[in-house]
């Protein structure tokens, strides 16, 4: 997981594509994200998921007046089973599947 904050006029990374599935939620603001369909405005609280591959490379880009906020996620063999979120306080419970739900601190030291 990695979180922006996007001045006006910036973009999180060139236009590309990933080897894995990746989600962005817009935290705050408005951004503009580019895909191989054309461009389209998202606004807080939208979610959209690109697929790997250059069906799915996205540029992510703040063409408003006003800084922005995004997470981006994906998981790699590096990540653990589990994402936390923060925004004023971490949400602590998130699905797993063979687990059912659980806390996020679950099985760390």
């Amino acid at each position: 997981m990695k979180a922006f904050e996007l001045p006006p006029g910036t973009s999180v990374c060139p236009y590309d594509n990933e080897y894995e599935d990746e989600w962005l939620i817009v935290l705050e603001g408005t951004v503009e994200v580019r895909t191989p369909d054309g461009r389209e405005t998202l606004e807080c609280g939208d979610a959209v998921r690109f697929a790997p591959g250059p069906g799915g490379a996205h540029k992510v880009m703040n063409t408003s007046v006003e800084p922005a906020r995004v997470v981006l996620l994906s998981r790699s063999q590096e990540d653990s089973d589990r994402v936390m979120l923060r925004r004023e306080a971490p949400v602590a419970v998130y699905p797993d599947s063979e687990h059912g739900q659980r806390d996020y601190w679950d099985r760390e030291r």
